[in-house]
Parts: C-alpha cells; structure tokens; sequence
C-alpha cells in the first residue's frame, strides 16, 4: 500500500511539472523574424556561422610570424639527478641552464613564411564568409518556405469556406428538385480532398518552422511570427548592382590557396640559404659532465653565434618547392575558370529574376480573370443554365491560379535569395 501511494505522489508530482512546463511555453511569446533580420540573427545564434569565425580568429592569431621570428627566445632549465661516474661514489648533483637565442638570418625562409600565413588567414576567412553565406541562404530559403506554407494554409482555408457555401447552394437546388443528389457529392469530394491538402500544408509548416529555429539558433518548440503572405517587390537595385567575382567566397578561397602554395614553394626553394643565430647563456653541469669537484669551475657562461647551411637534401625540397608551384599554378587557372563560372552563373540568375518575375504578373492578370469566371459560372448555375461540375471546375481553376501565384512569389523570393548570396548581401 506504501508503495502505491509512493508511485502515485510521484506520478501527480510529474503532471503538474509537465503542466506547469506547458503553461510556461504557453507564455513565451512568439519570436518575430522578418526577412531582413535574418542575417543578424544568424550572425547572433547560429553555432556554425560562429565557429567558421573563430577559425578565422585563429588563423589571423598566426600572422605576424616575420617580426616573431627576430624576438629572442629564453629557455629555463633546471633539475638534479644521482649518478656514478669513473671512480667517483654516487652523488646527487643539481644542474641548469639559462639561455638566450636571437634570430640574425633565415636565409628569407621568414618572410615567405609570414607569406603562408597571411594566405591561411585569408583562406580561412573566405571559407568563414562562404559558410555564413550559405546559412543566410539556407535561413531565407527556410523563411520564404515557411511564410508560403502559411499562406497555402489560408488560401484552402478559404476553399473550404467557399466550398461550404456551394455545397448549400447545391443543397438548396436538390431540395427544389433541380439538381440531382450527385451535386452534393461533387463539393463534398472536393471538400475532403481540400482538408487533406490544408493537413499538408500544417504538416509543412510545422517542419519549415523547426528547421528555421534550428537555422537561427532558437529554441526548438519556439513559435516564429512571420508575415502571412510573401509580397512581390521587384528589385531593381539588385539587378543593377556590379558584380565582382574576386570578391566572392569561391573565388577568395582558390586566391588564398594559390597564395599559400606559392609561398610554400618559395620557402621549399631556399633550404639551402644559411641560418644564423646568435646566443648566449649561463650553464650548470654535474661532475657526470664535467669532471671538476668544485662547483664554480663546473659553472660555464656561454657567447656566440651559430652559422649552420644545409648541403645536400636528397632534393626532397627541391621536389617539395616544385610541387607546391604547380600547386599555385593549378590553383591560379581554376580562379580564373571560377571567376567566368561566377560570371556566367549571376547572369543566368537575374535573368531568372527577371523571367520570374514576368511570370508573377502573369499570374496576378490570370486570377481576376479566373475570379470574373467563377463569379458568372456561380450566376448561371442559380439561373439553372451550369450544373454543379461547372461551378466546381470553376472554383477549381481560380483556386489553381491562387496556388500558382503564390507559388511563383515564392519563387521569385528564392531566386532574389540565391542572388544576394552571390552578391554577398
């Protein structure tokens, strides 16, 4: 008997945590997205455009490396250590070192150096704005998708309702014995095929709605305002705007490599320069290393310079020197195909721009014509001269050139959206 009334305290206990949970989720106000506050919203909560940012961060904490290479260096060693040497007993001896090192000369090894670096920083940072990119486009694409799903939701909405009231049109004609049974059967098929499709389309916007929260870094149960429809504004601006394909992410990455292949290739090309350093220090040895009993003569202060030239490699780096330029040649032509790709591939999106828009006007002139029809099929269907399937066949067409041109705004968004990612915006 304990144990139930144990398990039934917890049970109630975890109803009114959940409740309360759903209460408080209840409460949380919607978040409202707009479409142009997308791109600082990604900026602000999207974990992936963050962290291609911070690998930029640490690729840029690299450069510099010429004027670190001529600050000296300071090393501190110290220990003891029990030992038995020649005819000495064991002993425990301390021993340490302090030196100083200062680059002089790396035969220009440095300088390209600096040169890797530099092209790694600008690497990473093409590939940081091209990630960005993509999560702007993916979050647009994903907002234009989602406020469309809304806006279908509403146009079968009121299909239904426009259904509802022919199906008593139809109802009143059957009773007056002017129409047969079969006119309800017509609207009540497309009533059910009108709530299967408005099913759809909350089953679309539920998933639309969670992949933009996941896109913006929100919570995944948040509720996003948005726009009810999408409105066809023509941009013109964009359309006029210069595009340079240098500028863009694909084309900065190949730059980057090129950069990075060719001063690797010219720091491969100087391993036989000299190096030259300069040094000076202060050395503790045990009697292990030098074989003196007093302290003092086993304390050595140390001043001088080191000349060291490589003679012969094996041509390893001769190798590696020329394979890294073929690498910067390669990566120097595919820029260069890159950049009439780019090119070509703007045209063809604002000509796509262009051609969709054309088609959203077609759309608008088509539906007030398809409204006129319906309106004038409705008027000779109560004069007795249409049947129910013409004014369903009607109702069909101007809920077809709804659909269409909400379509086709969509479209046009995701072209406009494809385009601002080239141009960087």
């Amino acid at each position: 008997m304990s144990f139930w009334r144990h398990s039934t305290a917890w049970t109630s206990a975890a109803l009114v945590l959940a409740f309360a949970a759903s209460a408080r989720a209840a409460q949380t106000p919607p978040v409202r997205v707009e479409f142009d506050d997308i791109p600082r919203l990604v900026r602000e909560g999207n974990q992936a455009a963050a962290g291609a940012a911070l690998h930029t961060e640490a690729a840029r904490a690299r450069e510099r490396s010429l004027l670190r290479s001529f600050l000296p260096s300071a090393a501190v060693d110290a220990g003891a250590e029990r030992f038995q040497t020649g005819s000495h007993g064991d002993k425990t001896q301390p021993y340490g070192s302090a030196e100083t090192r200062v680059n002089l000369l790396r035969g220009g090894r440095d300088r390209w150096h600096e040169r890797r670096f530099a092209g790694l920083a600008s690497l990473a940072s093409a590939r940081s704005n091209a990630e960005l990119a993509s999560a702007i486009s993916e979050a647009r694409q994903a907002y234009l998708r989602l406020v469309h799903a809304r806006e279908m939701g509403t146009i079968i909405k009121d299909a239904l309702i426009e259904n509802e009231r022919l199906l008593e049109r139809a109802e009143r004609r059957i009773r007056r014995g002017l129409a047969a049974g079969t006119d309800r059967l017509e609207f009540e098929i497309g009533g059910s095929q009108l709530k299967e499709d408005a099913e759809s389309y909350a089953h679309s916007e539920l998933q639309l709605r969670l992949r933009l929260a996941a896109l913006l870094g929100l919570p995944a149960g948040a509720e996003i305002a948005t726009a009810h429809r999408l409105e066809h504004i023509h941009d013109e601006s964009l359309l006029g705007r210069a595009f340079e394909p240098g500028s863009h992410p694909e084309a900065a990455q190949l730059a980057a490599q090129g950069d990075t292949a060719r001063a690797d290739s010219k720091a491969a090309s100087l391993w036989w320069a000299p190096s030259l350093d300069a040094y000076a220090g202060k050395y503790l040895y045990t009697l292990r290393e030098r074989e003196y009993p007093s302290v003092r003569q086993r304390d050595d202060f140390a001043v001088g310079g080191k000349l060291s030239l490589r003679l012969f490699d094996g041509g390893a780096e001769r190798a590696e020197s020329r394979a890294r330029r073929l690498e910067a040649e390669g990566a120097e032509k595919s820029l260069a195909q890159r950049r009439t790709d780019l090119r070509a591939r703007v045209r063809i999106i604002e000509e796509d721009l262009k051609h969709d828009h054309e088609l959203v006007h077609f759309a608008e002139d088509r539906i007030e014509l398809a409204r006129r029809y319906f309106n004038s099929t409705l008027d000779e269907y109560d004069r007795g001269v249409k049947n129910s399937l013409d004014v369903h066949a009607a109702a069909q067409r101007l809920l077809g050139f709804r659909r269409q041109l909400a379509e086709r705004r969509r479209d046009y968004g995701l072209t406009k959206t494809g385009l601002m990612k080239e141009h960087g915006l």
